[in-house]
């Protein structure tokens, strides 16, 4: 099982972002998408002991959906870590 994947369907201008909990976070996956509302829509899905698929939909068409994926996925990376540093 790949630990997250990015999907993109851009006939409904959204894209998915799977995070499995074993590796990453939660609660700093959940933080990232709250940041992520202002620019988009979020639906957060899935089992928070298993797998959580965050689903952003751009406010704004001007909004790339492969840069904003990989964008999500980088704050959450650096949100976790600055959470493991906190917590050492």
């Amino acid at each position: 099982m790949r630990p997250n994947k990015i999907e993109i369907d851009g006939k409904k201008r959204e894209l998915k972002v799977t995070f499995d909990v074993k590796i990453y976070n939660p609660s700093c996956i959940l933080k990232t998408a709250d940041v992520f509302s202002d620019a988009c829509w979020v639906t957060v899905k899935g089992d928070p002991q298993k797998k959580i698929q965050i689903i952003l939909k751009p406010k704004s068409k001007e909004i790339a959906l492969e840069t904003l994926g990989y964008e999500f996925y980088n704050y959450a990376l650096a949100t976790i870590k600055q959470s493991n540093k906190l917590n050492q």
